[in-house]
């Protein structure tokens, strides 16, 4: 049965094992391609810090954490997790989590960032004090609650603190949330982590303090929770996926990315602060 080749094919164009050469206008069986090892970091969206109906919010988990350089950490305490391996002409799926927002009465999670089979999950959002129970900061990477500490994802970052009349701060990448005091003394929010992936050291995905710390609000891109309130919580900050690899080919990049591109020596580094999408290597 003759192959369907598509028409009016792009230079590189791969297709059931071939591979388009647009000098010679032919198609030609596709050899193996070398092996490229990716480094990356991928940040999930902040949650929001909570608050509402006058009562003292808890402060917005950071974003989930995960982390491939060299000698760098990964969320929750971890080392760093391997390299991803792909191969000239695969494409992966790429998605940047938004922060999460106050939603009337309700604090919300931030949203997943995606690199192929990297995920890191969006942090949990600031719960608030309804009278009875417990002010609780966001956990890292997963949905906090009203009765305790909050879930969070392993490998991803930390727990959010709790109360004890001041609100717990919401979970970092790199520590817990700190719980909060009497005399209504809010927890400071979990520490984050530095990456010098793109070549200058950032630090990232730090939690919210709880209603009434004083902390700036969360960067674009920070994956940063929101600190909490007693009245509408912050707005934890938008996730982040960037992407290291030797060499200087250029990606193919699809759907609504928005990206910013550099060069660090002999590699290449890709930050994409929004949207989703692909990229062909």
């Amino acid at each position: 049965m003759a192959l369907d080749f598509p028409n009016s094919p792009s230079n590189g164009e791969i297709y059931e094992g071939f591979v388009y050469d647009s000098t010679s206008q032919s198609w030609r069986v596709r050899p193996d391609s070398p092996t490229i090892l990716v480094d990356y970091l991928v940040v999930g969206g902040g949650g929001s810090g909570g608050g509402g109906n006058g009562w003292r919010g808890g402060g917005g988990g950071a974003g989930g954490y995960r982390c491939s350089v060299t000698g760098e950490l990964t969320g929750g305490g971890g080392s760093a997790e391997p390299k991803l391996a792909t191969r000239i002409g695969d494409s992966l799926d790429v998605e940047v989590g938004a922060g999460g927002v106050w939603g009337n009465t309700s604090a919300q999670h931030g949203g997943r960032s995606r690199f192929g089979n990297i995920i890191a999950q969006g942090g949990g959002s600031g719960s608030r004090y309804d009278g009875s129970n417990y002010t609780v900061g966001g956990c890292n990477a997963g949905s906090g609650d009203n009765h305790g500490k909050g879930y969070y994802f392993l490998a991803e970052g930390f727990d959010g603190g709790i109360s004890n009349q001041g609100a717990g701060g919401g979970g970092g990448a790199g520590a817990v949330g700190a719980n909060g005091t009497t005399g209504y003394v809010a927890g400071a929010g979990g520490a984050g982590l530095s990456s010098s992936i793109t070549g200058s050291a950032v630090t990232r995905a730090v939690g919210g303090g709880g209603a009434g710390y004083s902390q700036s609000a969360p960067a674009a891109n920070s994956g940063s929770g929101g600190v909490g309130s007693q009245g509408t919580g912050q707005s934890g900050g938008s996730g982040v996926v960037i992407i290291r690899y030797t060499g200087s080919s250029p990606l193919t990049v699809g759907g609504s990315l928005t990206y910013t591109s550099s060069t660090v020596g002999s590699d290449t580094v890709y930050t994409f602060t929004a949207g989703t999408g692909t990229v062909t290597f």
